[in-house]
């Protein structure tokens, strides 16, 4: 699914940001 995968992309980068 492409919003699920926006999701994760979403997800993924706010962690990068956090770290």
């Amino acid at each position: 699914m492409l919003l699920m995968n926006i999701i994760l992309e979403n997800y993924l980068y706010l962690l990068v940001d956090c770290k």
